[in-house]
């Protein structure tokens, strides 16, 4: 009887200092580190990717695609147009042509903004899908777009004609 409680106590013993020196779970060593460690890190380190200079041509990338679940036909073509931001119509400053070939949404492009273009310029970019000579997607409004825009993929959202 006295093995079975001097087991008992040794067992309670043993419990009790382990839960005493451990207060918190153990992490795994692959854990990501703590804010605090990363908030350290110098902001070069942080950043995805440079800032473009001005008078560097700079690449927008995305996707052109809609809501409605209908499909396009193989002779849709896609219009992109990088367009000056200003009051009044807007001035175009470079268009892409994309054949769709039976491709359907969403649709990739890939627009360089020229280097003739200042780095403070209000730039926009609207889209169409036409088939057969007429639009039967477009744009609401402009999509801004920035020099610095480019670090990050463009999602542009067509509307239906009616």
């Amino acid at each position: 009887m006295t093995t079975i409680r001097a087991a008992g106590l040794l067992l309670t013993l043993t419990l009790t200092a382990c839960a005493a020196r451990s207060t918190q779970p153990a992490k795994p060593a692959d854990a990501t580190p703590a804010p605090s460690a990363v908030a350290t890190l110098p902001p070069e380190t942080l950043r995805q990717s440079p800032t473009p200079a001005p008078g560097d041509e700079v690449e927008l990338r995305g996707t052109v695609s809609y809501l409605q679940r209908v499909a396009l036909p193989p002779q849709a073509v896609l219009t992109i147009e990088l367009v000056a931001d200003q009051k009044g119509p807007p001035r175009i400053l470079v268009t892409q042509h994309v054949a769709t070939n039976g491709a359907q949404v969403p649709l990739h492009f890939s627009l360089r903004i020229p280097s003739n273009v200042a780095a403070d310029s209000r730039l926009a970019l609207q889209a169409r899908i036409v088939v057969d000579g007429a639009a039967r997607f477009v744009t609401k409004g402009r999509v801004p777009v920035s020099r610095t825009a480019a670090a990050r993929p463009i999602e542009i959202i067509l509307q239906p004609v009616n």
